[in-house]
């Protein structure tokens, strides 16, 4: 299972990723600490399509879940999407450690 999990990690895409870091940095890991999709989408500056696109992706592959049954959805990081999160930092830092030749 760890196997799948890499492979969809290394199929992220930078708008991807900063969805998720956004996500973690403002600790929406709950459901009730999901944020409105709007605040996201103003901070983030994505076309709407890209942003729709890529939230779509990642709802998917259960990386975000969504609340609905209010005026507005909200988003929050799942326990994957905190896993990818959290996987993606430790990579960055074990490449922060490569010398370049």
């Amino acid at each position: 299972m760890s196997d799948y999990f890499e492979e969809v990690m290394r199929k992220l895409t930078i708008e991807d990723v900063s969805i998720l870091g956004w996500l973690f940095q403002n600790e929406a890991n709950a459901v009730f600490k999901a944020i409105k999709k709007s605040s996201i989408a103003d901070e983030l500056e994505y076309s709407t399509a890209n942003f729709r696109k890529t939230l779509n992706k990642l709802e998917a592959i259960h990386f975000i879940g969504t609340v609905t049954g209010g005026k507005e959805h909200k988003l929050y990081l799942t326990e994957y999407g905190q896993q990818a999160v959290q996987q993606a930092i430790l990579q960055g830092e074990e490449n922060e450690g490569v010398e370049e030749i």
